[in-house]
């Protein structure tokens, strides 16, 4: 009897890069490309519509890197073999608990050797219905409760945990995200769009196209009108403005009954 084939995506900027893993796999009859992404941004909205098996995921790309790939998919993310030049990021990988970590130009018996392990994992993720080693450090934080309701955030040099009261208002900054906790700010590689889908339901609240508020500091709303200008302010006096898209919505948030 045919097994399934084991559902593979292939993330590269380079097309050289997915052309040879694209070589390898093409004789190998127990998996079944889906799709291939020349960055992370497509990456990540290709998983979130159809789930893989597998992705052989490159780690220096524009705009979103492999990792940053895996953070954004959270519970979501397949199991990932990464694929790259470089070899200062092996432990960072299996940090976020990759299944392999190839080098290019990849040797073709290493390569199948790869694919022997993800046969074997995938094989015990189907026999026990779910994969004990699978997931990003995300969902290791929230084993058993160890993570607990913190969010994590990638920051540029380490990895940050922040309980959601710790967060009070978040601000766009070209291509990253300032996050304003207390006295301390916090720089991201994010989109304000992705960050107000990741945060919606516990709390925040969009006031402006480059400002999202958590509504617990939340002290004043001015709406505006007659020449003054329409802002919000926090209980520690910073003021924000207060775009005419979003006003509407958020008075409705505080309006009873909601």
């Amino acid at each position: 009897m045919n097994q399934t084939p084991i559902t593979c995506v292939i993330v590269d900027d380079e097309p050289l890069g997915r052309a040879a893993v694209r070589e390898g796999l093409k004789h190998d009859s127990r998996f079944q490309i889906l799709f291939e992404c020349e960055g992370g941004e497509q990456a990540i909205r290709c998983l979130q519509k159809q789930a893989a098996d597998v992705v052989f995921l490159d780690i220096h790309m524009p705009e979103v890197d492999g990792f940053e790939v895996l953070e954004a998919l959270g519970d979501q993310a397949p199991l990932a073999v990464m694929v790259t030049a470089y070899d200062q990021h092996a432990l960072t990988a299996f940090d976020y608990f990759a299944l392999d970590y190839l080098l290019k130009p990849v040797d073709p018996e290493r390569f199948q050797r790869s694919l022997d392990k993800v046969v074997r994992r995938v094989e015990e993720k189907r026999r026990n219905g779910e994969d004990p080693a699978q997931g990003n450090f995300m969902k290791h934080l929230r084993a058993d409760g160890a993570g607990g309701d913190r969010l994590l955030f990638k920051c540029v040099d380490t990895l940050l945990l922040l309980e959601p009261e710790q967060l009070q208002w978040i601000e766009a900054a070209g291509n990253y995200l300032k996050l304003h906790s207390g006295n301390q700010t916090y720089l991201i590689r994010e989109t304000m769009t992705g960050m107000t889908e990741r945060l919606h339901g516990i709390g925040f609240g969009r006031v402006h196209r480059s400002f999202l508020v958590n509504l617990k500091f939340l002290r004043e709303i001015h709406p505006g009108g007659a020449g003054s200008e329409a802002y919000v302010a926090l209980q520690d006096g910073t003021k924000l403005p207060l775009g005419r898209t979003y006003r509407d919505e958020l008075i409705r948030q505080f309006e009873p009954g909601n």
